[in-house]
């Protein structure tokens, strides 16, 4: 073969295998995506969250939703993919949203005492939030004398208790 003929062959052949490189990191590219780090989004409201995720490329999706005692309602509970993690940018991260706390029908605890109040709680699924003591002429120590929310209210699942210390001594 001619000179010229082989330089032409060897032009062509750095031309193709430059080409099969960048087509190789172009694929690579468009295969993978960009990726970014996910955000940890759980105790924030829907829109805060959807926010910061939206500001690292990612979206969020609703995959459950129940209540929770803890968690106001519209707050995210849960996420499935750990913060910190790589993701490619448009990926969706699935969340666990809060309904709040569930309705119930408050039962009654006045004039238990504070051990029976405690299992009633539990039986119910209730929260005591919070017990304050204040004296009283009638009932005796150790037992309720008030509850708020107040017994047959549909509310959510927290109490609080008044629990008496007695009657004043002279």
């Amino acid at each position: 073969m001619r000179p010229s003929v082989l330089k032409y062959v060897a032009y062509a052949t750095v031309f193709i295998m430059l080409a099969a490189v960048t087509a190789y990191f172009s694929f690579q590219t468009v295969r993978y995506g960009k990726q970014t780090t996910v955000p940890h989004v759980v105790g924030l409201n829907l829109t805060d969250a959807t926010s910061l995720a939206s500001s690292r490329g990612l979206r969020l999706k609703i995959e459950a939703s129940r209540h929770n005692n803890e968690i106001t309602a519209g707050n995210v509970l849960s996420q499935r993919i750990t913060a910190g993690t790589s993701l490619d940018e448009g990926s969706a991260i699935g969340i666990e949203v809060s309904d709040g706390p569930a309705s119930i029908v408050m039962p009654g605890f006045f004039g238990r005492t504070m051990e029976e109040a405690r299992i009633v709680a539990v039986e119910k699924s209730v929260k005591i939030t919070r017990t304050a003591h204040t004296h009283h002429n009638t009932v005796p120590s150790g037992r309720v004398i008030a509850q708020n929310p107040p017994s047959g209210a549909e509310s959510g699942a927290a109490v609080q208790l008044l629990v008496s210390l007695g009657p004043y001594e002279n």
